[in-house]
């Protein structure tokens, strides 16, 4: 099965985002935040952010965002009508490409078994 991530999956909009930061419900560890909330739509939605504070490096920056964007390719499916923001925390830059993969599935996995309730 082939997983696409498509331009309308993505939260472009400064209004879109300020929707899930209004009242989100949150999965927080010590690397990547992410919020979300319902959105109207059948598919899940990403919105993705890298403060320059928290990751000097451009490079640490574009890894955190393409290694998000798989890890959620690869588990849209299983996400309904949702709208998902992560936010990539200070420590991020200290862990390895592999270990935040880890971390990104372990919250993904809480976000789908949140929605099976």
């Amino acid at each position: 099965m082939r997983f696409k991530y498509t331009k309308s999956q993505r939260l472009l909009k400064s209004a879109e985002f300020k929707h899930v930061f209004a009242k989100p419900s949150k999965i927080l560890s010590p690397h990547v935040l992410l919020f979300y909330c319902s959105n109207t739509l059948a598919y899940p939605r990403l919105g993705v952010s890298v403060a320059k504070k928290n990751v000097n490096s451009a490079v640490l920056r574009n890894r955190f965002k393409r290694i998000v964007r798989e890890k959620f390719r690869l588990q849209q499916h299983e996400l309904g009508g949702i709208d998902i923001v992560i936010l990539a925390g200070k420590s991020v830059a200290q862990i390895s490409p592999k270990e935040l993969g880890q971390c990104l599935e372990r919250q993904l996995q809480k976000l789908i078994m949140r929605q099976k309730k």
